[in-house]
């Protein structure tokens, strides 16, 4: 069971989309984390595609070190 209203589920093109990287660049992001701000995990999966919650994937942008919003 998931966590998050289904209305929220990004895919990662539009995590890649609303970060401003490219679609790899997210995937690395999800698949090699930082010990510091890791990116969001998957929260489930719609067939074999997986979707993240929009609402973590904004707090973790807002909190990524050399964002331009914090900057």
């Amino acid at each position: 069971m998931s966590r998050a209203d289904p209305d929220t589920w990004w895919t990662a093109q539009q995590c890649a989309d609303y970060i401003g990287v490219k679609l790899r660049t997210w995937h690395g992001y999800v698949n090699r984390p930082t010990k510091t701000n890791p990116a969001p995990k998957p929260i489930d999966k719609i067939g074999s595609t997986p979707v993240w919650d929009s609402r973590e994937v904004i707090a973790w942008n807002e909190s990524r070190p050399g964002d331009p919003i914090n900057a």
